[in-house]
């Protein structure tokens, strides 16, 4: 009798646990992939301790979440110069508790104004190279960091840069991670003398663990702290960035960088079951992730097990159908008008899903591009309840390799991404914004802030973003489990805009069943299994049950969590 019970209770484990597999079909892998940090009165997520240990400081000190953010951000463009720096260009979402508003800020710079399209056809230019001196463009990062100062700045500017220029002239510790991409980068921009200069002694590149300093830098920094962050863009300053570009082989010219201003903007947002999830305008691609979750609300994902066949396939085939918007979306909004609610609503996304079949792939012309690659993300909130997600990069790797003499960083190459075909919709035209695939995200529950969330390398964030929403609202997980399962992502190799049928691979993290993956394929699917995960992703969660704030990191070589 007791082992006729126990074949019984066998058999119904067994059940059990075959219907648990159908319900989540995914395996814990990926368990030590986040860790969360609980706070009372502040929290700091950024790439690196030395940066989030900063920010962390000026709060102690009473700066508030913008302060913390200026803060951080000068830190790791000198500590993580192969991420951002100032070099480049800036985005950021921004929840003021005093007034209780959302704002958006755009510091992108434009195309050099003198550089024409006949230029490149005189030159016999077919592509702009991502370490070309043709591929600067004006670096915003500096502008936004004064736009955010002036309005919401607490604390004086040579207290908020003190620990970069501290930093910067006693030395600081150069980590594995960023010690690996100055390898990879090396190979690219070698053939820049400043670069070599200040990224290499004798020659030889710097190792993990190896003590670093760049007085260059700190004698910049100073000069900000001193006579505002607009002297960047100011005579002396400016004309020593033009003389490097023009001396190089580019365009910038200091007319250029006068020119300069950064554009307060009005955020995008849907509503997604109950709570508000906002973006940043094109020319930010975040109308891409609001376009994907508009679609996805047709589906019932209750129905559609976590890791499952049917939910894989579903999220495959919706980012092909929000992607393919993406070109409208490319152009400076300078010149172009856009009218997001035009394609954030439910007819919209009803009328794509009309080719939508669940046993099929769509073969339907795909459009993809190339994303930022490692990317600065600071996500910070103080005690008062301020919100800052910022997002700030070179664009492809540390820029163009172009260094200014004696200001000790590299100039970006976002220039790189536009096509130089009459008729493609991101061709290059001078004084013009390039799009930013760099989306800073903050959403919203009954009216207050309840997430900030941004990723810290942009491999497709669209589509990560997306999940981690869907995670966290449709599959009520906890926090830490959102960011522990695995993760699906375009696989993208090129970097222009690419059109043409069936052709976007899709990377799958380890955990997900093997036969899920088989089945993927049979059906069309181009999928890639992914060994180890390969993005880094933060969020900063307001007011949970155990703390006021609980912040995430995904990835401890890509975000660092801090608070008190």
């Amino acid at each position: 009798m007791k082992n006729l019970y126990l074949i019984n209770l066998y058999f119904l484990f067994t059940i059990y646990a075959l219907n648990a597999q159908e319900k989540i079909n995914y395996l814990p892998e990926n368990e030590n992939i986040a860790t969360a940090v609980r706070a009372k009165n502040g929290m700091v997520l950024t790439n690196s301790a030395t940066a989030s240990q900063t920010a962390l400081n000026i709060l102690k000190k009473g700066g508030n979440a913008i302060d913390a953010a200026i803060a951080a951000n000068a830190v790791l463009g000198l500590t993580n110069p192969t991420s951002g720096g100032v070099g480049g260009d800036l985005y950021a979402l921004i929840w003021d508790a005093g007034t209780k508003q959302i704002y958006g800020l755009n510091a992108t710079g434009r195309t050099p104004g003198s550089l024409s399209s006949a230029k490149f056809k005189l030159l016999k230019i077919n592509s702009i190279e991502n370490n070309s001196p043709l591929s600067i463009t004006v670096p915003g990062c500096v502008d936004g960091w004064n736009e955010m100062y002036e309005k919401f700045g607490r604390l004086p500017a040579e207290v908020i840069l003190s620990d970069a220029i501290r930093y910067a002239e006693n030395g600081f510790i150069l980590t594995k991670d960023v010690a690996e991409s100055f390898e990879n980068e090396s190979i690219r921009l070698d053939k820049y003398d400043t670069f070599k200069k200040i990224y290499k002694v004798d020659s030889i590149l710097p190792s993990a663990g190896d003590k670093l300093f760049n007085p260059d830098l700190a004698d910049l920094y100073k000069m900000l702290a001193n006579k505002g962050f607009r002297s960047f863009y100011k005579t002396e300053n400016s004309q020593i960035i033009a003389n490097s570009v023009q001396n190089a082989g580019g365009f910038l010219n200091a007319a250029d960088l006068a020119m300069h201003h950064s554009e307060w903007v009005d955020p995008i947002s849907i509503e997604y079951s109950g709570n508000m999830i906002y973006q940043l305008p094109p020319n930010s691609l975040g109308i891409t992730m609001l376009t994907f979750l508009e679609i996805i609300k047709n589906f019932d994902l209750s129905q559609l097990p976590f890791g499952s066949k049917k939910y894989l396939h579903t999220l495959i085939e919706v980012n092909k159908l929000a992607l393919l918007d993406q070109e409208l979306f490319l152009k400076d909004p300078t010149y172009v008008k856009y009218k997001p609610e035009a394609y954030l609503n439910s007819e919209n996304s009803k009328k794509k899903l009309i080719s939508f079949t669940s046993t099929g792939t769509l073969n339907i012309q795909s459009k993809s591009i190339e994303n930022e690659s490692n990317t600065i993300s600071i996500i910070i909130a103080d005690e008062e309840g301020n919100l800052v997600v910022l997002s700030q990069n070179n664009y492809i790797g540390m820029g163009s390799g172009v260094v200014p003499d004696g200001l000790g960083f590299v100039l970006q190459n976002r220039a790189s991404s536009y096509s130089l075909k009459r008729n493609d919709p991101n061709v290059y035209v001078p004084f013009n914004r390039p799009y930013s695939s760099s989306l800073p995200c903050i959403t919203f529950k009954d009216g207050k802030p309840s997430m900030g969330i941004n990723l810290t390398n942009n491999t497709s964030n669209a589509l990560i973003e997306a999940q981690t929403i869907i995670n966290l609202i449709n599959f009520k997980m906890e926090p830490l489990l959102a960011f522990q399962v695995p993760f699906i992502f375009n696989s993208q190799t090129n970097d222009k805009i690419e059109s043409s049928k069936n052709t976007v691979w899709i990377s799958i993290e380890k955990g997900i069943n093997y036969q899920v993956v088989r089945d993927l394929i049979a059906i069309g699917h181009r999928i890639k299994f992914v060994s180890e995960p390969k993005f880094g992703m933060q969020a900063l969660f307001f007011k949970t049950e155990k703390s006021n704030f609980l912040g995430i990191s995904r990835s401890s070589e890509k975000g660092i969590a801090v608070g008190y």
